[in-house]
């Protein structure tokens, strides 16, 4: 008898908010292994606007921002 293991390999997306100028550094979409990090993403902010955090699946105001512990598609 066999058994079938599948392994889930999230994907996670990052993107600004749509304010004129901001960009993102690093991968902006990433499969990660099930349980591993991502790479760092940073958000590059114009002048005269100040970053305010992360929003979504994860929330947080460090920058450049790594997800740990990936589970889920994000």
């Amino acid at each position: 008898m066999y058994g079938l293991v599948l392994s889930l390999m999230p994907t996670v997306t990052f993107q600004t908010d749509g304010t004129p100028g901001a960009s993102l550094t690093g991968s902006t979409s990433q499969t990660v292994a099930y349980g591993g990090d991502c790479s760092a993403v940073t958000a590059n902010i114009p002048a005269g606007y100040m970053f305010m955090g992360w929003t979504g699946d994860v929330t947080s105001n460090d920058n450049p921002l790594t997800v740990t512990n990936v589970t889920n598609h994000m």
